[in-house]
């Protein structure tokens, strides 16, 4: 989570959570994960104040549209550094010594998802068979956390 001086509260995982502590300087780097409740937002309200605390490059991942946007600072904005779809490897601003195979970075977000929906799927379940979301002598959370590595079928 990076928290610019001006009190905006940046990245976090949605939980609306301020962290306790805040960088004195702007990472060389920022990476968002697009989805589609939040793409407007990266986009339109995070990348500028980025482009202000003087953040050097910004990677807009899709996960859906399965596509890598790289943008690098060029004076008071961004420039765009090159955009990547679909399977293929990516040596790109600011880690050009390392390849990247985006397939990886799409089947990372498929296993994270697939993990999403059937913690989903489990809670609904116990919901309708015990009323409140938890089963009996357990917290709903460590259960459904459990249920969840139990039916994953992915190692990520």
């Amino acid at each position: 989570m990076f928290t610019p001086p001006h009190g905006e509260i940046l990245g976090g995982f949605g939980c609306g959570l301020r962290c306790c502590m805040q960088l004195m300087a702007a990472p060389d780097w920022v990476c968002e994960i697009l989805s589609p409740s939040s793409a407007s937002t990266d986009r339109a309200v995070k990348v500028p104040i980025y482009a202000r605390e003087r953040v050097g490059h910004v990677w807009l991942v899709d996960p859906l549209l399965q596509t890598l946007e790289v943008l690098r600072l060029d004076g008071p904005g961004y420039r765009l550094a090159g955009v990547w779809r679909g399977d293929v490897v990516v040596q790109c601003e600011p880690f050009e010594a390392l390849a990247i195979r985006q397939a990886d970075l799409w089947s990372a977000w498929a296993c994270a998802r697939f993990r999403v929906i059937a913690a989903q799927e489990r809670t609904a379940s116990w919901r309708r068979r015990f009323g409140d979301g938890s089963r009996p002598g357990r917290r709903a959370k460590d259960s459904v956390s459990r249920a969840t590595r139990r039916v994953s079928p992915c190692s990520v």
